[in-house]
């Protein structure tokens, strides 16, 4: 979810109403709605700990993590899911562009950790 504080937009009606909301209460307002979708995201991505998801192999990140992504995420905007390669060695090794089936092992705010598990 994205949040934006209004604001006055020229040449549109609401622009020129009187008694504008105050641009603090307007900040205050748009900060209120991201902290409540920001811990609502982090329930989300904890509940998921211990269940099986599909996660699309994207590659590395800039610090050499392997990531990938949900069938619910955008890539670019949305949390990412860091995986860790199949410590036996017993499964093919993950290469972008791969759908594989993940244990979710753990959440850091709204982004996951995975295991290939197929």
């Amino acid at each position: 979810m994205g949040a934006f504080a209004y604001s006055e937009e020229d040449g549109t009606p609401a622009a020129e109403m009187p008694d504008q909301v105050p641009v603090e209460t307007r900040q205050a307002r748009r900060d209120e709605l991201i902290s409540q979708q920001q811990l609502i995201g982090q329930r989300f991505a904890e509940s998921l700990i211990g269940k099986e998801v599909d996660v699309l192999v994207e590659g590395y990140d800039h610090d050499d993590n392997l990531i990938g992504r949900t069938q619910w995420d955008a890539p670019d905007v949305d949390p990412i899911v860091f995986l860790n390669q199949d410590a036996q060695n017993q499964l093919p090794p993950l290469i972008a562009g791969q759908m594989r089936r993940c244990l979710v092992t753990g959440a850091s705010l709204t982004d996951l950790e995975a295991t290939p598990i197929a």
